[in-house]
This record gives C-alpha cells, sequence and structure tokens, in this order.
C-alpha cells in the first residue's frame, strides 16, 4: 500500500513538506503576531544578557584603574570581532523595538475606538508602559554612546599622565601611564557632573520597570510561565532588574560623591 504522504524524494531541495520554501516559511512566521512576540523574547533575552554583562565589565571599576583599563585594552584588542558584536547587538536592538512597535501598532488598528472603562485589572504600569520605556531607554543608549564612546558631550581640562601638561580632551583621548585608554578617568569626569549623573540615575529607574516586566514576558511568550510558579517568576524578574539597576546606579552614585576618584 503506497503512503498519501510523499517521500523525501518527492521534495524539492530546501523546502518543507507543506511546499513553502524556507524563507517564505520563516517570513511567515515571523510576521505573524505570535511569531513576533518570539522574536521580541528572543531578542529581548539576548539584550538582557549584554546588560549583565556589560555591568559586569563595569564592576571593574571598583577594582582600580589598572583593572578595569586592562580589561578595555582586552577588548579594544578583539578587533573586527568587537565591531561585529556591537554591529550584531544594535540589529539586535532595533530588531526588537521595531516589533515591539509593530506589535502595538497592530493592537491599536485592531481596537480604533479605545475601551470606555480603561480601568484595567491584570495589566500592571510597567505593563502598559513597555512601548514608552523601550524608547526612552534607546534614546538613552544613543545619548550614551555620544557621551562615552564618541565623546561628544563634553571635553575635560586633565593633566597628561605622560608629559604633565594640561589639555582639554574629551573621553576618547584618555590615556593611563602604560599608554591605554583610561576608562577608569573617563568614567569619573562623566559622572562628576550632577546633572548627567542624576539623568543616568533617572534612566536607570525606566530600565528597571522595563526590565521586571519584559523578564515575565519572556517566559509567559515561551510558554514557560504558570499560575503555579506565576508568583515566583514576578519576583525573580523584578530581582534581576533590581540588582541590574542597583549595579549601574552603584557606579555613578559612587563617582559622584567622591567614593571613586
Amino acid at each position: 500500500m503506497s503512503s498519501l504522504m510523499p517521500g523525501k524524494q518527492q521534495h524539492t531541495p530546501n523546502t518543507l513538506r507543506s511546499g513553502l520554501g524556507l524563507l517564505n516559511w520563516a517570513t511567515n512566521i515571523f510576521t505573524t503576531s505570535v511569531g513576533s512576540k518570539l522574536l521580541v523574547a528572543i531578542t529581548g533575552i539576548l539584550l538582557s544578557g549584554f546588560v549583565i554583562i556589560h555591568l559586569i565589565g563595569n564592576l571593574k571599576l571598583f577594582g582600580g584603574p589598572d583593572k578595569i583599563n586592562a580589561y578595555a585594552e582586552f577588548l579594544k584588542e578583539l578587533g573586527p570581532l568587537l565591531w561585529a558584536a556591537r554591529i550584531a547587538l544594535l540589529t539586535v536592538l532595533l530588531i526588537h523595538l521595531t516589533l515591539v512597535i509593530r506589535l502595538k501598532s497592530r493592537s491599536a488598528w485592531a481596537r480604533p475606538q479605545g475601551y470606555y472603562y480603561t480601568k484595567t485589572i491584570q495589566a500592571s504600569q510597567s505593563s502598559r508602559t513597555m512601548l514608552m520605556t523601550g524608547i526612552v531607554i534607546f534614546l538613552f543608549i544613543l545619548f550614551h554612546l555620544a557621551h562615552y564612546t564618541f565623546g561628544l558631550i563634553e571635553k575635560k581640562e586633565v593633566t597628561d599622565p605622560v608629559t604633565g601638561a594640561t589639555v582639554m580632551k574629551n573621553y576618547t583621548e584618555l590615556k593611563d601611564a602604560k599608554g591605554r585608554h583610561d576608562v577608569y578617568q573617563m568614567v569619573i569626569h562623566g559622572f562628576t557632573s550632577p546633572v548627567i549623573s542624576i539623568f543616568y540615575l533617572l534612566c536607570q529607574l525606566v530600565l528597571m520597570v522595563h526590565l521586571s516586566h519584559g523578564l515575565q514576558s519572556v517566559f509567559q511568550t515561551l510558554g514557560l510561565n504558570s499560575p503555579r510558579i506565576q508568583p515566583t517568576i514576578y519576583w525573580i524578574a523584578h530581582l534581576i532588574a533590581l540588582l541590574i539597576v542597583l549595579g549601574n546606579s552603584a557606579i555613578v552614585v559612587a563617582v559622584l560623591f567622591g567614593y571613586v576618584k
């Protein structure tokens, strides 16, 4: 008796049993709301992982100039790999933000007229402001890059450790006695301004609101949530978000109040 299902020999290479090409299949998956939510969850995990790794590296500031400057030199020596990682991270960020905006737009389009009674029962404040907090974080990242990566925000009068001369330099030009990029002094000079420091601290609060709900949403999207473990997931998500924000804020506060100088 012959099978009604086609054999492997009857399939065109790089196609699924549905007859669709792999590219078409992937496109159909990720243009749907379910697929978009899955991709948002995956990119969210990647971005959260980067935030944690970035924080661990920045905390080397408390180990002194040599430790954090050596870490920065190690990253610099990665060369093309470092730039490839930066480009990949930026791509992930743009995909994440674009899909969130698209999902929000689809939701609004599906219900052009809002609810007469808008008070929600289960939705938290953080869940209702995910798009807004995400945009704020994206703008903060642009400022952070301009501030420390490109040195476009301001210049500082510093003493060159090699010549002893006082010169005006931006953060990207600072060098330590070993000729390495002086990340230690860069961070200190960057957070001596109360205005900039307060701005960073406020953005950390926005990050905590975004992460606390975003991490919970990842479990929900991946089907790893249930009423029984929901309270545990809630506290884990809030604890991770809190630890990240406390770590980042500790650096700003330590410099601003002179504990690290």
